[in-house]
């Protein structure tokens, strides 16, 4: 599983699911990360950001996290994002109101973001410290 294959997996869900697609990917995320894949795991992660995680640096969002939690994989939050959407149809880390968490992954030293779901798709990119950008986590199982 990689992001460019998830991109095309999501437009047509098996089974009937709830269809969505990229609505924005930047291309500098995707060159560094696209067609990077990962073994098979289990993770569970938060539904929206940690409360107070928001407009604060990596850093201090990662003080928020404790014990076996940790900041989740751009691929990791992607992958249950549009998961969870394509059964259920509900948008986590949606466009309602704003919501990204920033992932592990970097580019040109600015961690990755995932979310803002809506009904035009998701978006993976880049951003700086913002009152809608905090930290959702994951811990793998």
């Amino acid at each position: 599983m990689t992001l460019d294959t998830l991109s095309e997996l999501i437009q047509n869900p098996k089974g009937g699911g709830h269809a969505t697609t990229y609505r924005l990917y930047r291309g500098d995320v995707n060159s560094e990360y696209g067609s990077k894949g990962t073994t098979a795991h289990w993770v569970l992660m938060t539904r929206d950001v940690v409360p107070n995680s928001r407009d604060k640096s990596f850093k201090d969002q990662c003080a928020l996290v404790k014990g076996s939690d940790e900041p989740p994989h751009l691929l990791d939050a992607t992958v249950g994002i549009l998961m969870d959407h394509a059964m259920s149809g509900e948008r986590l880390f949606s466009d309602s109101p704003f919501s990204y968490t920033r992932c592990q992954e970097k580019v040109n030293d600015y961690q990755t973001c995932v979310g803002g779901l809506s009904s035009g798709g998701l978006s993976l990119h880049l951003w700086h410290d913002s009152d809608i950008v905090g930290l959702g986590f994951l811990r793998k199982l």
